[in-house]
């Protein structure tokens, strides 16, 4: 449930994904565990993916050590709309990220919705050059 937030969440549901993350992180660090995590929902969206790099890194309120123990992230649902190409550009823009170990704190998800406009936008316009010249 990486890419879950609290408030995403039906209210009848009573739950929080954010919270349980909180916990698993918390359980792990301290046990010396590494953590590996992955996506519940089919979403391709740049708060998704946001939130994903967030959580890899998740600082902890009053804890010392706020050390990533992250070992892996599994992608699961892909299906042919994470191939379309304004989907593609967001996931490609993710993987970078992740694989950078970026960091992203809350409310850095508008941020992201634009820098992943401009990346999909530039990349069309490469694309669209590449076909004129070709």
């Amino acid at each position: 449930c990486f890419e879950m937030k609290d408030g995403e969440q039906p209210q009848h549901a009573r739950c929080s994904p954010e919270g349980l993350l909180r916990q698993v992180t918390a359980a792990t660090r301290k046990t010396g565990v590494a953590l590996a995590g992955e996506n519940a929902l089919p979403r391709f969206d740049g708060r998704a993916y946001a939130q994903i790099i967030h959580n890899s890194n998740l600082k902890l309120q009053g804890t010392k050590d706020n050390k990533s123990n992250m070992c892996a992230f599994t992608f699961l649902r892909m299906n042919q709309k994470m191939f379309q190409s304004e989907n593609w550009h967001s996931f490609v823009w993710f993987v970078r990220n992740m694989s950078e170990g970026r960091t992203l704190g809350h409310g850095e998800e508008d941020r992201c919705q634009t820098e992943l406009k401009f990346n999909a936008a530039a990349n069309l316009r490469n694309e669209a050059a590449a076909l004129m010249h070709a």
